[in-house]
C-alpha cells in the first residue's frame, strides 16, 4: 500500500465487480477513482451512484427478456434482479466490512466509494443494448476491444481456406466459460445437445460450419465441420453476416453462438447471456434459440435457413453494424475522455492547474477472461492516451494467473491467490460443466451465489490485509480509480488509498444492482434482464419472467457487494462505507453496451456505455497466419464455432457434440472451424470439413470476408465483436447473459437464436445456417449494423478517455 501511495496516482480504475480496488483506490489516497464493469451494467453500481433502476421495462443482468415484456416478464424481470443486486451488494459489504476491520469503522462503505468514482466505465453500448436512464457519470464504452480494422483482422491460409469450402459458412461458439466441451454426457444428464449439433451439421452437407470446440474428434466424421479450440472469431466475423454487427470476412454466412456479451449471438446458456441473445435478436439480426434447442437439430438448422433464406437478417446486421461503427463516439474514446477528464479535475481542484496526464489505478482481478480483457484494453486505452496507469490485479483464478489482459500497460500489480480461495474453485468446473443443462433455478443460483461470493471475499481481505501494499497505494496518490461493480472491493480499496474519484465499470451491457444503486430505473417490463432469455417484445409472462430474472441477477451481485462490505468493516470498523454509499460517490459507470446495438433503455448520464472497446476494426492488426489463411480458402462457405472460454466446447454433453458433428458431416461444402479445448480428442476428426482449435484468431477470422457465419455462444464480446464486424450468425447461449445478448443481437436482424438443447437436433443447426447462407438479409442486415457500429458519433474510446479525464479533473 505504502507503494501505491507513493506513485501518488492521479485517477485509479477499477471493475464494480466489487469494491476492493476501490477500497485500495482509498487507501492509497488517489484523488480521482473511476469504477469499471465488464458487462453492460450492474444494478448495485447503478444504486450506488444514483441511477434508477426500472425492472418494470429494463431486462436485468440475468434476465431472460427482452425490452418487451408482458406483466410476468416484468414480474419475473425484477425477480431476476433482485439476486443480482443482492450478489454485488453481498460483494461490497463484505469487502467493506474487511477494510473496516483493518482501518477502522471510518472506513468509506461502498456506497460512498462509488458514489465518489468520477465515471462508471460499463462495457455497453448504447446503439446495442436497451435503452435505458443513465447519468453522464456512467460512459459506456462497449466494443472498446473490437478490432474493425480489416488490416488486423486478416485470416491465415488455414482459415481463409476453411471460408472457401463452401458458400455458406457458419461459425458456432458457446464462448469461453461454458464452453462446447463442458456439455453434460448423454448417460449423466439424459441430454443430446452435442448430438443435435451434429446431426444439423450433417443434415447441412453444404455449408461449413466452424466450431470451437475442446475436442478435436468432435465431428471429426464430418466433412463439412471444423473444429478448432480457438479461431480468430472477430476476423471471421469480418463479414458481415447476420449476428455479427462489425463487417469483415464475408464469406461467413452466420454465427451460432451462446449470446455471451462479447459474442452476441442466439443461444443463451446462462448469466446474463439470455439477455444479450434477445438484446442482439430485437435488432432483427439474429433468431435466439434456447440451450436446449440444441437437443432438436430442427430448431438450429430451421433457424440457420431462416438466416441464410431471409436476407432480413443480414440486412438488420449489417444496419446495425453501420450504426454501431458510425456512433458519435468510440468506445475507447469515450474510455480515455471520461478518464482524463476525471483525473484532470481533481488536478484542477487541488492544485489549480492541468496536467497532461494522470495517475490511475485499475481494480482488475483475474476471475474471468471477458472481464479481464475489458478492464485490460481500459487500462491500455488510457495508457495509449498518454496517462500513468497502474493495474492492481489479485489474482482468484490460478489458470489465468499468467494473464493480463494487457497489451501496452506495463505497471501491473499482482497479489498472489488467497489459500482460502483454492478450495473455493474446486465447485467451478463442476458448475461449468452442469452449465451445459442448467436451467435457471432459485437454489442452483443461490449455491453459485454462495461459492462465487465467498471466493471474492477472501480475495478481497487478501488485499486490503496486506498493509504495505495500501499503504504504497496511499502514496502513489492516485487522481482515479477504475473498478468493475462485479463486487465493491476495488471501491474499498480506493476508499482505503485514499482516491479522490472513482468510475465504476461493468463488462456486461448493464447490472441492475448497479442501476439500483446509482439511482437508474429498472424497467423489466420491457428491458430485458442481464440474463434474460427474451428480447424486448415480451408478453405478460415474459415480462414476469423477465422481472423474476432481474431479480435473481440483483440478488446475486448484492451477496458478493455486501459481503466484501462486511469484511471491510470487520477489518476497519463499522463506518465504512457500503456499496450503497460507495456506488453512487462514482463519477461515471462504464458499461460494455452499445446504444446501437444493445435494447435502447434511459439512462442516466452517469452510464456511459462504451461497448465495442475491445473490438479492433484495424484490418492491419487482424492479419490471418498462413495455417488460418489456409483454412479459409478451403471451402466458399466457412462456419466458425465458439461456446466461449467458461463454458468450454469441452465440457458439452455428448449428445450436443453429436449433433454438432452431425450438423457438420450434413454439410460437407461448409468448412467448420470450431474452439474446441482438447488437442487430443478424437471429436470430428474423420470430418475434412472441420477443423478444431484451442484457440484462434477470432476477431480476425470475423472480420475476414470469407468468413460466412459465426456459431457462438452469444457472449459480450462475442457478440460485440459479430456486430462489429458484420457478421450474421448462429446464436446458441449457454448461460448468464448470453440468452440476452443473443436476442440482442438477434433482434437487428442479422442473427438467428437457438438453444443450447438444440445442438442435439442437427436438422435445426443446420436450417439456421442454410437460413444464414440462402437469405441475404442476414448479412446485409449484419454490414448495417456493423456500419453504423462503426460510424458511430462517439467512439467507444473516446467516451471511456472523455468521461475518465473528466472524473480525474
Amino acid at each position: 500500500m505504502n507503494r501505491l501511495r507513493e506513485e501518488k496516482f492521479d485517477l485509479g480504475i477499477a471493475e464494480a465487480f466489487d469494491m476492493c480496488g476501490f477500497g485500495i483506490f482509498d487507501v492509497a489516497e488517489i484523488p480521482a477513482t473511476i469504477a469499471a464493469f465488464s458487462s453492460v451494467h450492474a444494478g448495485s453500481l447503478s444504486t450506488a451512484i444514483g441511477e434508477p433502476i426500472t425492472s418494470s421495462y429494463i431486462p436485468g443482468p440475468p434476465s431472460t427478456f427482452g425490452d418487451r415484456m408482458n406483466i410476468i416478464g416484468r414480474l419475473i424481470n425484477t425477480l431476476e434482479i433482485l439476486p443480482t443486486r443482492r450478489f454485488c451488494n453481498t460483494i461490497y459489504e463484505t469487502e467493506v466490512n474487511g477494510f473496516r476491520r483493518k482501518f477502522g469503522a471510518h472506513f468509506k462503505g461502498y456506497t460512498e466509494l462509488l458514489s465518489e468514482t468520477s465515471f462508471v466505465l460499463t462495457n455497453s453500448n448504447s446503439y446495442l443494448d436497451y435503452p435505458r436512464p443513465v447519468l453522464r457519470k456512467t460512459v459506456a464504452i462497449g466494443g472498446v476491444g473490437i478490432s474493425v480494422d480489416r488490416s488486423k483482422n486478416k485470416l491465415s491460409e488455414e482459415w481463409d481456406a476453411i471460408l472457401n469450402k463452401r458458400n455458406t459458412t457458419v461459425l458456432i461458439s458457446f464462448g469461453s466459460l461454458a464452453k462446447a466441451i463442458y456439455i453434460p454426457e448423454p448417460h449423466k444428464y439424459a441430454c443430446h445437445f452435442g448430438q443435435g449439433l451434429l446431426k444439423t451439421f450433417e443434415t447441412m452437407p453444404d455449408i461449413t460450419f466452424t466450431m470451437k470446440y475442446e475436442d478435436d474428434k468432435f465431428a471429426d466424421h464430418l466433412s463439412n465441420v471444423h473444429i478448432s479450440k480457438w479461431f480468430p472469431q472477430n476476423a471471421l466475423l469480418d463479414n458481415a453476416c447476420p449476428t455479427f454487427l462489425y463487417p469483415a470476412d464475408p464469406r461467413l454466412t452466420a454465427f451460432v453462438t451462446h449470446g455471451g456479451l462479447g459474442s452476441i449471438t442466439e443461444i443463451p446458456i446462462f448469466a446474463e447471456q439470455p439477455r444479450n441473445a434477445h438484446m442482439l435478436a430485437k435488432h432483427r439480426a439474429g433468431i435466439v434459440l434456447t440451450k436446449y434447442d440444441l437437443e432438436n437439430p430442427k430448431k438450429l438448422r430451421d433457424a440457420l435457413l431462416n438466416i441464410f433464406t431471409d436476407p432480413s437478417y443480414t440486412r438488420n446486421a449489417k444496419r446495425l453494424s453501420e450504426m454501431l461503427l458510425s456512433q458519435p463516439i468510440s468506445p475507447k474514446q469515450l474510455l480515455l475522455r471520461h478518464v482524463e477528464f476525471a483525473a484532470s479535475c481533481i488536478i484542477l481542484l487541488l492544485h489549480l492547474l492541468i496536467c497532461n496526464g494522470y495517475k490511475i489505478l485499475v481494480y482488475s482481478p483475474s476471475f474471468g477472461y471477458s472481464h479481464m480483457k475489458f478492464m485490460g484494453v481500459i487500462a491500455d486505452t488510457l495508457t495509449e492516451a498518454g496517462h500513468s496507469v497502474t493495474i492492481l490485479m489479485p489474482i482468484m483464478d490460478a489458470e489465468l494467473s499468467e494473464q493480463t489482459g494487457v497489451k501496452l500497460t506495463g505497471n501491473i500489480i499482482k497479489i498472489p491467490q488467497e489459500p482460502r480461495i483454492r478450495e473455493m474453485m474446486k465447485w467451478r468446473a463442476d458448475m461449468i460443466s452442469r452449465s451445459w443443462l442448467m436451467s435457471p433455478s432459485f437454489v442452483s443460483f443461490r449455491q453459485m451465489a454462495e461459492n462465487v461470493t465467498k471466493s471474492f471475499t477472501y480475495m478481497c481481505e487478501g488485499v486490503f490485509n496486506d498493509e504495505r501494499l495500501i499503504k504504497s497505494l496511499r502514496g502513489e496518490e492516485f487522481d482515479l480509480g477504475i473498478a468493475e461493480v462485479f463486487g465493491m472491493c476495488g471501491f474499498g480499496i480506493f476508499e482505503l488509498a485514499k482516491i479522490p474519484v472513482t468510475i465504476a465499470t461493468f463488462s456486461g451491457v448493464h447490472t441492475d444492482t448497479i442501476s439500483e444503486a446509482i439511482g437508474e430505473p429498472i424497467l423489466p417490463s420491457y428491458v430485458p434482464g442481464a440474463t434474460s432469455t427474451y428480447g424486448d417484445r415480451m408478453g405478460f409472462i415474459a415480462r414476469l419472467m423477465n422481472t423474476l430474472d432481474v431479480f435473481a441477477a440483483k440478488m446475486f451481485f448484492s451477496y458478493i457487494s455486501k459481503s466484501e462490505v462486511k469484511s471491510f468493516r470487520r477489518k476497519f470498523g463499522a463506518q465504512f462505507k457500503g456499496f450503497e454509499q460507495l456506488l453512487p460517490e462514482g463519477s461515471f459507470v462504464l458499461t460494455n453496451s452499445n446504444p446501437y446495438l444493445d435494447y435502447p433503455r434511459p439512462m442516466l448520464h452517469k452510464t456511459v456505455p462504451i461497448g465495442g472497446i475491445t473490438v479492433s476494426v484495424d484490418a492491419s492488426k487482424n492479419k490471418l497466419s498462413k495455417e488460418w489463411d489456409a483454412i479459409l480458402n478451403e471451402r466458399n462457405t466457412t462456419v466458425l464455432v465458439s461456446f466461449g472460454s467458461v463454458a468450454k466446447a469441452i465440457y458439452m454433453p455428448e449428445s450436443f457434440k453429436k449433433g454438432l458433428v452431425k450438423t457438420f458431416e450434413t454439410m460437407p461444402d461448409t468448412t467448420f472451424i470450431m474452439k474446441y479445448e482438447d488437442d487430443t480428442s478424437k471429436f470430428a476428426d474423420n470430418l475434412p470439413n472441420v477443423h478444431l482449435s484451442k484457440w484462434f484468431p477470432q476477431n480476425a477470422l470475423l472480420a475476414d470476408p470469407r468468413l460466412t457465419a459465426f456459431v457462438t455462444h452469444g457472449g459480450l464480446g462475442s457478440v460485440t465483436e459479430l456486430a462489429y464486424q458484420g457478421k450474421p450468425a448462429v446464436l446458441i447461449p449457454i448461460f448468464a447473459e448470453q440468452p440476452r445478448n443473443a436476442q440482442m443481437l438477434a433482434k437487428h436482424g442479422g442473427g438467428i437464436v437457438l438453444t443450447k438443447y438444440d445442438l442435439e437436433n442437427p436438422r435445426k443447426l443446420k436450417q439456421s445456417l442454410l437460413t444464414i447462407f440462402n437469405d441475404a438479409s442476414y448479412t446485409q442486415n449484419a454490414k448495417r449494423l456493423s456500419e453504423m457500429l462503426r460510424s458511430q458519433p462517439i467512439s467507444p474510446k473516446q467516451l471511456l478517455v472523455r468521461h475518465v479525464e473528466f472524473a480525474a479533473r
